[in-house]
């Protein structure tokens, strides 16, 4: 179909359907490849975001354990300065009582050295003491030797050191003369009647009478009225 003009209106419609159509196609194929490509990049994104939220969420637990673990270091370090102080305290503590202890000691050993001299006097004491008694009981037997001696015959020759022989006469009145024999010793302020010529069966219970009363003239004068009684007994010759 012409116009006027010689112009074809149906081709010139036909072609520009045609060319509307390959329009259509076109705009078809890039809508699809844009909505594709738009698809991809959402789908791209969207992996993106998740990643991007899983190292979010892992960061922020690794915060959260961070801030616990500080929270923790710092209580452990509050704890551990707590306990420091507790034993710098107790150390304190420590020190003054030993250095309290230390003073305590050498007041001890002070103490100690006192009656540690005080004793060593008391000793010297006692031993000047025992030894001025000893000799008072030697001088107090050797004069009640003397007595008997000027009185009823009785004589004393020492033999050793602290031992003596008491030596009687005057017993017998039929022989004036005949001597009696008595050993004594003098142990530890103890007297001991050691030997007796002629023997005395009862000289152990003697000495211990003489033990518990220290009295030496009576056991003497004893010992002679023994010997009278033995000569007393002896037959006549």
């Amino acid at each position: 179909m012409e116009d006027i003009d010689g112009i074809d209106y149906e081709a010139e419609l036909h072609h520009i359907r045609n060319k509307l159509q390959a329009n259509h196609s076109t705009l078809e194929r890039s809508l699809a490849a844009f909505k594709m490509e738009i698809s991809a990049q959402f789908q791209q994104h969207r992996t993106n975001i998740i990643n991007l939220k899983d190292k979010h969420d892992r960061a922020k637990q690794r915060m959260d354990e961070l801030r616990q673990d500080i929270d923790q270091r710092e209580v452990e370090s509050s704890q551990a300065r707590e306990d420091a102080e507790r034993m710098a305290q107790e150390l304190e503590k420590a020190t003054l009582a030993l250095r309290g202890k230390k003073e305590e000691l050498e007041r001890q050993k002070e103490m100690l050295a006192d009656c540690v001299e005080k004793l060593k006097e008391k000793e010297r004491w006692a031993a000047e003491t025992r030894q001025r008694h000893q000799q008072d009981k030697v001088s107090l037997a050797e004069s009640s030797v003397e007595l008997f001696k000027t009185h009823l015959g009785l004589d004393i020759t020492c033999t050793h050191h602290n031992t003596f022989i008491v030596k009687f006469t005057q017993v017998s009145r039929t022989n004036p003369e005949a001597e009696y024999l008595l050993e004594i010793g003098l142990e530890e302020d103890k007297y001991r009647l050691l030997t007796s010529v002629p023997p005395l069966t009862c000289l152990p219970q003697l000495e211990e009478a003489l033990i518990a009363t220290g009295n030496l003239t009576a056991c003497l004068v004893q010992i002679r009225k023994m010997y009278q009684r033995a000569e007393n007994k002896r037959p006549l010759e």
